[in-house]
């Protein structure tokens, strides 16, 4: 999410502009890039389609990317339109520093 360090933001994962002759990933066994969420109910939110915008300090290309939650999730609370979803799960309740979809 915008505002966290850069390093959580690739940890783990390869420079964005370096992978572009393998790029986009067709099949989600062979990705090999992935964005950093700050915590799980946005992680959440992404993967079961609610969340629809990620604002990055780089462009997002077409293609399969892992989705990782930090280890520490942020100490704010979260927006008011996360909290209104549906389903919604507790944070604590929820992965942490691990990857948790695609």
């Amino acid at each position: 999410e915008s505002g966290s360090a850069d390093g959580a933001l690739t940890a783990g994962f390869e420079a964005v502009d370096s992978l572009s002759e393998r790029w986009p990933v067709e099949e989600p066994a062979t990705l090999t890039r992935g964005l950093t969420l700050c915590c799980g109910q946005l992680a959440w939110a992404l993967l079961e389609g609610h969340k629809v915008i990620e604002n990055r300090n780089f462009r997002i290309r077409p293609g399969w990317y892992a989705v990782h939650t930090s280890k520490k999730p942020r100490l704010p609370p979260p927006p008011q339109p996360l909290l209104a979803l549906r389903g919604l799960p507790p944070e604590a309740s929820l992965a942490h520093g691990v990857i948790v979809g695609a």
